[in-house]
């Protein structure tokens, strides 16, 4: 994991995001904690580990509409490829492993650390190879040029990720500035996206365009859905 220290960021829209959405508004500041987040997205391998401790549900088969998903963990060749699944499946591995979803406000700022940046790597355009925009997923952390400035990989593209927040879009304009975590209690009706409960994605996905690999990009709905893990505190001593 990545030790993600204590820090105030500027979350939402970037000033001069010209491809920015009226849910990442308005730019508020946010303080954290510090926190440990997985360098990598979860691994079809990795999951396959909760599987066969019976603490994850096995997927069967993979959908037509999901081709180059990994949702069926028994496709020869994607054992190191991000597993796609649902909130729940994410939710029961990370408390497997002793851990949670990252909320939203600690997987923008993994993603973008403290100087606004529009992408995990900076302003310009995305480097190549990156794993985006193309007709599958690729191996989890192979592409090191595509990292955040705390050294996060995949957090653009690859598959979107998961995180522990209700999806609310004018949120922004009530989240408290200390460790947010989302709303608390019903959505408003005019703000109701979906029924029952409602996640956030972030990040993109491998079928993402650029517009949606933003670190402030949010949304409620993707075919390419998988995730990481966080733990609140830091990281222990080294050993001696």
């Amino acid at each position: 994991m990545v030790e993600v220290p204590a820090g105030t960021f500027w979350m939402g829209c970037a000033p001069g995001d010209t491809q920015c959405k009226t849910d990442e508004k308005p730019r508020h500041r946010v303080r954290l904690d510090a926190f440990l987040i997985d360098r990598n997205e979860v691994s079809v391998r990795e999951f396959m580990l909760c599987v066969h401790a019976k603490r994850c549900n096995e997927r069967l088969a993979n959908s037509p509409s999901r081709q180059g998903a990994s949702s069926d963990w028994k496709v020869p060749g994607r054992a190191d490829h991000p597993m796609d699944c649902g909130y729940k499946d994410a939710e029961d591995y990370c408390e497997w492993r002793g851990k949670r979803l990252p909320t939203e406000a600690e997987w923008e700022f993994a993603a973008r650390g403290t100087d606004e940046r529009i992408l995990p790597w900076g302003k310009g355009n995305p480097p190549s190879p990156l794993c985006w925009n193309q007709g599958t997923s690729c191996p989890v952390g192979s592409h090191s040029n595509g990292a955040s400035p705390f050294g996060v990989l995949d957090m653009a593209g690859n598959v979107a990720e998961w995180v522990s927040d209700t999806y609310h879009p004018a949120y922004y304009a009530e989240s408290p500035q200390m460790n947010p975590k989302g709303p608390v209690g019903p959505i408003p009706v005019q703000h109701q996206v979906c029924s029952g409960h409602c996640p956030v994605v972030r990040g993109g996905s491998w079928a993402s365009p650029e517009a949606d690999l933003r670190a402030t990009a949010r949304t409620y709905s993707s075919q390419h859905v998988g995730f990481r893990c966080a733990r609140s505190g830091k990281a222990p001593p080294a050993n001696p």
